[in-house]
This record gives C-alpha cells, sequence and structure tokens, in this order.
C-alpha cells in the first residue's frame, strides 16, 4: 500500500492538486509579488532616506501641531494660524537647544582627556574595592588595562558620533520645517485625496483610521514631550545636588534620549555615570548617579509614562523592540526614534483589515491577556493571512 503526495509538479513548481491550476498560479504569483515588493519597499526606504526621514519627522509633526493651529484658525487665517504656531512651539524649543549646543561644546572640549580620565577613575575604585574584599590587585588592574579602557572609550565615541551626525539633522531640520508647515496649510486637502481613493463603502472607515491615527500619534508625541521635560528636570536637579559638571547637559540629554525606547534610557544613564567615573574624586558621585538614574527610571516606568503617555501607542515589548531593530537597520537614530509611533500607526490600520486583525492583536500590548481571543474571535477563514493569498474571483 503506497501514500501518494497530494502534490503534483506542473512547470517545474510543485502545487496541491485538490486546487485548481489557475487559483493555485495566482496564489503563488501573489506571494511571489509581497516578498519582491516588501523588499523593494526596504531597499527604496534605506537608498532614499536623506529624502524621505524629513517628509516621516514632518508628518509626525503635523499631527503634534494640529490642535494647536486649528486654536488659531478659529480667530485667523490658516496662514496665520500656521505661523503663529511655530512661533509657540519653536521659541522655547530654540531656547533648549541653545543651552545644551552651549554646554556640548564644552563636553566636546573635554573628550580629550576625559579617557584618559576614566581609565584612572576605574582604576582608583577598583584599588579600593580591592583593599576591601582582599582581591588580588594584579589581576583585577590587568583586565582594566587589557579591557575596561576599550569598554570605556566606545561610549564616548558613541556621544561624539551622535553630537557630529547631529549637525545633519540640523542640516536637515530646516527642509523638515517647511514640509511641516506646507502640510499644516494643505492638510485637509491631503486628506480629502486619501478618502477618495478608497470606494464609496469603505470611505468612514477610511476616515475612521485617519482620525485613530491621528489620536495615536497626537497623544504619544505630546505625551512624550511632557515625560521627556520632567525627566530632564528631575535628572539635572539630581545631578547638580551630585555635582556632576554640565548637569543641565546630561540631564536633558537623557532625556531627549528617552524617545528611543529601552535603548535611550540605558545610554542617557550610562553616559553620565562614565563622566562621573572620570572627573570624580571618589566612588561616591557616581553611585549616586547610579541610584539617580535608577530612581528617575523607576519613578518615569511607573508613575509618569503610564498617567502622561498612556497606551496610546499599545506595542507590546516584543513588537517595539523588533521595529527598533529593524529602524535602526534602515534609518539609523532617526528610524529608532520613528519606530514606535509607526508600529502604532500600523497597529491602526491593521485593526481595520479582516485578516490582518490577528496580526494587529499580536502587536498590542498585554498580550498574555488576549491568548484566548485568537481562537474565540479569530480564528475563522475571513481572519486568516492565507486570504490576502487568494485570487480576486474567490476573494469576491
Amino acid at each position: 500500500m503506497t501514500c501518494r503526495v497530494p502534490y503534483t509538479l506542473r512547470g517545474g513548481t510543485i502545487l496541491p492538486e485538490n486546487l485548481p491550476e489557475p487559483m493555485q498560479k495566482s496564489s503563488l504569483q501573489r506571494m511571489t509579488y509581497l516578498v519582491a515588493l516588501t523588499g523593494m519597499f526596504f531597499y527604496v526606504l534605506y537608498i532614499a532616506q536623506d529624502i524621505l526621514q524629513p517628509v516621516a519627522f514632518a508628518v509626525l509633526f503635523t499631527l503634534l501641531f494640529m490642535p494647536i493651529s486649528s486654536f488659531f484658525e478659529k480667530r485667523l487665517s490658516i496662514t496665520w494660524s500656521v505661523a503663529l504656531t511655530f512661533i509657540t512651539v519653536l521659541i522655547p524649543l530654540v531656547g533648549l537647544i541653545t543651552l545644551l549646543s552651549w554646554q556640548s561644546v564644552n563636553v566636546l572640549d573635554d573628550l580629550t582627556v576625559i579617557g584618559t580620565r576614566m581609565r584612572e577613575g576605574v582604576v582608583q575604585i577598583l584599588q579600593a574595592v580591592n583593599s576591601k574584599f582582599g582581591i588580588s590587585q594584579t589581576e583585577s588592574l590587568g583586565y582594566v588595562e587589557d579591557n575596561i579602557g576599550t569598554l570605556l572609550t566606545t561610549p564616548i565615541t558613541i556621544l561624539t558620533d551622535g553630537l557630529t551626525a547631529s549637525t545633519g539633522v540640523l542640516a536637515s531640520l530646516a527642509l523638515t520645517l517647511i514640509y511641516t508647515f506646507l502640510l499644516l496649510i494643505y492638510r485637509s486637502s491631503i486628506r480629502m485625496f486619501i478618502i477618495s481613493q478608497v470606494s464609496e463603502k469603505n470611505k468612514e472607515t477610511a476616515s475612521r483610521v485617519l482620525q485613530s491615527i491621528r489620536y495615536v500619534v497626537q497623544n504619544y508625541l505630546s505625551g512624550m514631550l511632557i515625560v521627556m521635560i520632567i525627566l530632564g528636570t528631575l535628572n539635572s536637579i539630581g545631578l547638580m545636588i551630585l555635582g556632576v559638571d554640565y548637569a543641565f547637559f546630561w540631564g536633558f540629554l537623557a532625556a531627549l534620549l528617552a524617545v528611543i525606547p529601552y535603548i535611550g534610557t540605558v545610554i542617557g544613564g550610562l553616559l553620565p555615570f562614565l563622566y562621573s567615573v572620570a572627573t570624580a574624586g571618589s566612588f561616591l558621585q557616581p553611585l549616586g548617579v547610579v541610584i539617580l538614574f535608577t530612581s528617575v527610571q523607576f519613578i518615569e516606568g511607573n508613575l509618569i509614562t503610564p498617567k502622561i503617555v498612556g497606551e496610546s501607542v499599545k506595542v507590546n515589548p516584543l513588537a517595539a523592540i523588533f521595529a527598533l531593530v529593524v529602524g535602526n537597520a534602515v534609518w539609523g537614530i532617526g528610524g529608532m526614534i520613528l519606530a514606535l509611533p509607526l508600529m502604532g500607526i500600523l497597529r491602526v490600520i491593521f485593526g481595520h483589515i479582516d485578516y490582518l486583525k490577528p496580526v494587529g492583536l499580536l502587536f498590542s500590548s498585554k498580550l498574555y491577556y488576549k491568548n484566548d481571543r485568537f481562537v474565540n474571535v479569530y480564528d475563522s477563514d475571513r481572519f486568516r493571512l492565507m486570504n490576502f493569498f487568494k485570487p480576486k474571483e474567490e476573494e469576491d
């Protein structure tokens, strides 16, 4: 007795026998097109990042500034409203950038000696630890000479590269602001254009999707802005009390880096710690920096961010980290900043397409509480991903 494999070879391709040949070919073609278009999409994003990044940031800024512009539009023309919106936003922003730039110049001047001083500071700390616990100084100091020097200079290199790269960011900032200004003026026309591109039966859904995207981005960005101001203030005050030089710079740099989830908070605390190691006369100040940033991050993660930002993006850590990795691979630091809001936008869009709704749920926060929904809600043919690969005739 032989078992017949339910597949046959047609035209060099293995296809299931229980499907009509035109249907099989159509499904494989759509799958091939999807893979090719996905690869082409990310390739275009990569090679055209200098063109597309300002546009992407401008879209987010437009959504963030819309409430302010709408407030002014009740009394003034749209052009004057947008102009006043920019003035309202840019005055405090320019002041903050000026202060950070002034202190960053001083920090850069000190970077030439910080590496050496860091090693000396670590050696002093190790000597104190060795004398306390009776560890062999020869072995520990040899390890410092072989490994710690490179480890300590790496964050300084990251900071230098980041500050140097920021010149390129500032160079494209003018273009981003121009895009934002024009998008604010023409936002209603652009919205009508998008809605006009969908069929009549889907216009209401398209309108809801745009409204949901606007809500997600506005709540996330405005919430993060408030969180960064609070974090910068707390960090700066704490560093000033500890006597760390350039406390305002380190405090608000750490707050700005918080826009990059998970990674930014670690780097934001590591840099002032290493600087303190290099400049402090004892290990008490670096220890105080560790306690300060640990405490502030605990308060931020459990009180500040949940109350202010809430779950506007509603993306779980697994999806967020994956988005960060992809964003960094495609657009570097800019991609990491954009990763979370773009993932939130994708989750909103997926939530309005039947066969992508399970994927949207897979991206959502508190996923471990929603396991039963995959079986109780989405376990039917209309919610299966394979619907995308079905021929048009079968879908209809």
